[in-house]
């Protein structure tokens, strides 16, 4: 009959409605646990751009003494007074 053809068509419409509610869910859950994540990557980008600015820097330190070090035991006062 009509109206039990009607009571099938509300019953699938809010099934799907339903499953479209879930699936909206799901997405936004997924996007907060990637925004998390994306954050999260970007604290460790900057804590190894911090690192690797610190190691240049030792580098270079390293680097001047050793090249005043060389330069005093080839008697080049220069090397000692001037660093590069």
């Amino acid at each position: 009959s009509l109206g039990e053809r009607v009571t099938r068509l509300e019953n699938s419409a809010n099934v799907e409605n339903q499953t479209a509610g879930q699936s909206n869910l799901d997405q936004q859950n997924r996007m907060v646990q990637l925004q998390t994540e994306v954050q999260s990557l970007r604290n460790v980008v900057e804590t190894l751009q911090n690192e690797i600015e610190q190691l240049k820097q030792r580098n270079r330190e390293q680097y001047l003494d050793l090249d005043g070090r060389l330069g005093r035991l080839e008697g080049n006062p220069a090397a000692s007074a001037a660093p590069k």
